[in-house]
């Protein structure tokens, strides 16, 4: 054999071969390495584990060792025909040339009585789980190609006590809509969420608006320090600012914080749509105090230019009937396009908010529309004259894709109003009307709780079998079937709460 005939040959040890490396115990570092020398062996790097070509799995060696570990990992994963081996196996063969037998190198499957596995890492020893796991896995006599499909018990229970941590298990109006039996604590707090938000300290912001969510719900009038620090998500600190509040009508915090020049200048700054805390701040150093020192002096994007020229109408919230005559409009406009859409109002007005900043449209689309709908929409809505302003003209999110722009109705005195478009498709839609609805806060306490339980929710679905490892999600886990935002709450074992109970 020639040396080129040679060189070709060590060149594709893997031809043929579709690889995944799980991550796993593997830093960065050593899975680019991983990757690359099976690219430059002729094989094929799979990123997911969930795709339908793979013919082998790589697990780092002291991971491979550790059976029911594996099993967690490799949940629902159709192993026939298919080899999971170890890191030393890819090793070698790098070391090798030579793609080498991987006999000594697969995964040792467990007997057929123990594939049962719960998500709790647990064997199960019942008759009925070993008559289960006869169901769902088949393996050859030495314990190859073996086809493993685990079952899950339900999701953690979270105990009652637990439970009431999460804002999306608690209504936001238990007083009844349009009740607050302690606005004067929730005023005085939501100036200072408003200011450190303004400030760039989203952390201390979210706890302000947590303890004003958790006052609201709390439903009665709060007399003293005890009553505040008994609500659950008020701490000693939250309290004692409520009962001064009580005591004095006002809160000195507020003063210190939100009545200095700076803080004032960069509450009015980030009000301006496109400007965020770092641009505001740099603003206020380099001098600007107001929005006609912006217009004279700042450099400024297009989209804070629009901002500017419509400040006054993009800061005035307006009354259902417009929201609902702005609806109306998108409305028409798909469905001209497209009969076979769903179209319908999200955010603050299906939370049930008598005055709306903006206005949040979701189009649902069947499947099967493969056409550009949203950029059919807009250019129809742009040629009336009805969109008059773009902010973000289009911007994709895997399955979604969302407008955000500037709208006016017709008629003489009518405003210049905030639009938002979202696209989904039909699949995913109980989980994109949830998180289009919001409220914010309440999108990120039922994500964590879903995360507390095993599971993924997000906009586009709610996965169940999730294994991680710290933050980082290791697995593809299984999407549940959740057709309506009830299904989603019954899924994560929640009363169901109506959009008009999600505004914490």
């Amino acid at each position: 054999m020639s040396k080129k005939d040679h060189s070709d040959k060590d060149k594709n040890i893997f031809k043929n071969y579709f690889i995944h490396v799980l991550p796993v115990e593997l830093g960065k570092k050593r899975m680019t390495l991983f990757k690359t020398q099976i690219l430059n062996k002729g094989g094929i790097f799979v990123d997911k584990l969930s795709a339908s070509n793979i013919t082998h799995i790589v697990i780092e060696d002291s991971v491979l060792l550790d059976s029911k570990r594996c099993m967690k990992l490799l949940n629902g994963v159709d192993l026939d025909g298919l080899k999971v081996v170890s890191t030393l196996w890819l090793s070698k063969c790098l070391k090798e040339s030579s793609c080498v037998d991987t006999k000594d190198y697969e995964m040792h499957f467990p007997e057929k009585e123990e594939c049962f596995v719960r998500m709790d890492g647990k064997g199960s020893s019942t008759d009925s789980d070993k008559k289960r796991s006869n169901n769902n896995c088949s393996i050859d006599e030495d314990g190859k190609n073996a086809k493993f499909v685990v079952e899950y018990s339900p999701p953690k229970k979270l105990k009652s006590v637990e439970l009431e941590k999460y804002a999306c298990t608690q209504s936001s109006n238990k007083g009844g809509i349009g009740m607050d039996y302690n606005c004067q604590v929730i005023a005085e707090l939501q100036k200072l969420a408003d200011a450190f938000r303004s400030n760039g300290d989203q952390w201390r912001a979210h706890g302000y608006v947590k303890a004003i969510s958790a006052i609201r719900a709390y439903g009665s009038e709060i007399k003293t320090f005890e009553e505040a620090q008994s609500i659950s998500g008020i701490g000693a600190k939250m309290a004692a600012k409520i009962c001064e509040i009580l005591e004095m009508g006002t809160l000195r915090k507020v003063g210190e914080i939100c009545n200095n020049e700076k803080n004032q200048v960069m509450e009015l700054f980030t009000k301006v749509w496109g400007v965020g805390p770092a641009t505001a701040q740099n603003w206020s150093i380099n001098g600007f105090r107001t929005l006609e020192d912006l217009k004279t002096k700042a450099h400024l994007t297009n989209q804070q230019k629009i901002g500017l020229k419509h400040f006054d109408d993009i800061q005035d919230r307006m009354i259902r009937e417009e929201v609902e005559e702005i609806g109306t409009m998108v409305k028409k406009a798909a469905l001209d396009i497209e009969p076979r859409l769903k179209v319908e109002l999200c955010g603050s007005y299906r939370r049930g908010k008598v005055t709306c900043g903006d206005v949040d449209v979701l189009i649902t689309k069947p499947d099967d529309i493969c056409i550009e709908i949203l950029i059919q929409i807009v250019g129809q809505l742009r040629e009336t004259g009805f969109i008059t302003d773009d902010l973000v003209k289009i911007e994709v999110n895997k399955t979604h894709k969302k407008y955000l722009g500037l709208c006016r109705l017709p008629g003489a005195n009518q405003r210049y109003r905030r639009l938002d478009i979202f696209v989904v498709p039909q699949s995913e839609y109980a989980t994109a009307l949830m998180h289009y609805t919001g409220s914010a806060l309440f999108n990120r306490s039922i994500r964590l709780l879903a995360t507390n339980k095993g599971m993924s929710l997000s906009e586009h679905s709610l996965t169940a079998g999730i294994v991680r490892e710290g933050k980082d999600i290791l697995n593809d886990g299984y999407i549940l079937p959740t057709p309506t935002e009830e299904s989603i709450f019954t899924q994560l074992e929640l009363q169901y709460r109506p959009p008009e109970e999600r505004d914490h």
